[in-house]
């Protein structure tokens, strides 16, 4: 199994850009979803359009050799763990704002 430096790189190159593509598609259409007249459709759709690109991807990546994909799935990974860093966790109560810690206690008191 002989690979050379240059497809090290391409492969962490593609696994980047694919788990861009992909979590950074799958953030957008999340983001969006409640702005569709057909949510179920658009998730449906974005999910088939962000996997099937990304299997065409990897497939490309597999034609270097298998250590070329298992670098690139690595990469893949990594960017799905630094952009849910980045990104954050989504307010489990997205339709009520966030209440000050007072006007909570505030309520609770004269209850």
């Amino acid at each position: 199994m002989n690979i050379d430096f240059l497809s090290i790189c391409v492969a962490l190159v593609m696994g980047t850009a694919l788990g861009w593509f992909y979590f950074g598609g799958l953030w957008w259409t999340l983001k969006g979803i409640h702005q569709r007249s057909r949510p179920f459709v658009f998730l449906g759709l974005s999910y088939l359009l962000r996997t099937g690109f990304c299997l065409a991807g990897f497939w490309v990546v597999l034609q270097q050799g298998i250590l070329a994909l298992i670098i690139s799935l690595i990469a893949f990974a990594l960017v799905r763990f630094f952009l849910t860093r980045k990104i954050g966790s989504v307010n489990p109560n997205p339709v009520t704002p966030n209440i000050k810690k007072e006007s909570r206690d505030n309520a609770h008191q004269s209850g």
